[in-house]
């Protein structure tokens, strides 16, 4: 039987990545912009709870009450606008999973926050891609001027392309630029001069920052997205996170109620498992992900993967929480001064 091969994937031109970044754009304001047929979300306040749930809240200009205005000042957008056809496949999903109506408004603000933040994923990768090529493209031409310098490289001919300026650039107005003209240069009298001026160049205006923009390149590398792939997959390692941890320290806190009773505090945590199973939460980290679109998947794709892939992002995570429980259990087992450390609760589940 012949063996099946996977389609090459296909990148993405300049045009279709700039169509991408529009479309996100637009459908940023859809949350934005109050309209027919949308829930109207009010955050008043930022208390303690919604430290780093509401991670890619937009900044924006907005009305004295908090509301979206063109001409406003900028601060913190406080009403949003989810489509009623999302809204109910949101309360759809937290019925389905039995999660709490207690939780039901700090869920649908993180759903908002991976909205925005897939709606500036297209716009962060093009941006690190663009900045990778031009950190690659300095470091070439300092040591392209380094090897000029110290008689490595000589020249030969000179081929510059320019464009005249027509109009200056102005406050928010490119300039206007003439078509490109090619210049060559062959003969030894016009080549020394342009070589000299070239051997001189540590003596251009920022030459040190250039400098330590290279070095600091090849020393640490770009890494905008903190060892992630893109911005995509960096938003869905984080709120994977963020979601299964305000997850374990609401959906169990009726286990303490039951806090110095050993049967019966046992009890209520094997009830409280059974309902909401580890993998029964990646499944709902999963969807909720999805309705946001920071998750793409085809409609082909089982619960059980949406399982393993939310499952892979917290895999570190979870290793970190196991490898800690032991250290404390160590710690507190060989304890010599009758101090104890207590595990953190949402850790145990």
């Amino acid at each position: 039987m012949a063996k099946k091969v996977k389609n090459p994937r296909v990148k993405p031109n300049k045009n279709q990545i700039e169509q991408r970044i529009t479309q996100d754009f637009k459908r940023k304001f859809i949350y934005i912009l109050p309209g027919k047929n949308k829930k109207e979300i009010v955050i008043n306040a930022r208390p303690m709870e919604f430290r780093g749930l509401f991670h890619d809240s937009p900044l924006m200009t907005v009305s004295p009450e908090g509301k979206f205005a063109v001409d406003g000042t900028l601060g913190d957008l406080k009403y949003y606008y989810i489509p009623n056809g999302e809204y109910e496949s949101l309360l759809k999903l937290f019925n389905d999973f039995e999660i709490p109506e207690t939780s039901h408004f700090i869920l649908t603000v993180l759903f908002l926050s991976m909205v925005f933040a897939s709606c500036k994923a297209a716009h962060e990768n093009n941006f690190n891609k663009e900045m990778e090529q031009k950190d690659k493209e300095l470091c070439k031409a300092l040591d392209f001027l380094e090897e000029f310098e110290k008689g490595i490289l000589i020249l030969d001919k000179i081929t510059l392309e320019t464009k005249e300026i027509l109009i200056p650039a102005s406050r928010g107005v490119h300039a206007k630029l003439a078509p490109k003209k090619i210049t060559k240069f062959h003969y030894n009298l016009a080549n020394q001069l342009i070589r000299y001026a070239l051997m001189n160049y540590k003596q251009a205006e920022n030459f040190n920052i250039y400098k330590d923009m290279s070095e600091g390149y090849k020393k640490y590398g770009r890494d905008m997205f903190m060892g992630h792939k893109n911005s995509e997959k960096q938003s869905q390692s984080y709120y994977s996170k963020v979601i299964f941890d305000y997850l374990r320290q609401n959906l169990y806190r009726s286990a303490f109620q039951f806090w110095g009773q050993f049967h019966e505090y046992n009890a209520e945590v094997k009830r409280l498992k059974a309902i909401y199973p580890r993998k029964h939460l990646f499944l709902f980290i999963g969807k909720l992900m999805v309705l946001s679109k920071l998750l793409p998947v085809k409609e082909s794709k089982l619960d059980e993967d949406i399982i393993e892939s939310i499952e892979k992002k917290l895999r570190p995570y979870i290793k970190q929480e196991e490898e800690k429980i032991k250290r404390i259990e160590e710690r507190n087992k060989n304890s010599t001064d009758g101090s104890y450390e207590a595990i953190p609760f949402q850790i145990c589940f």
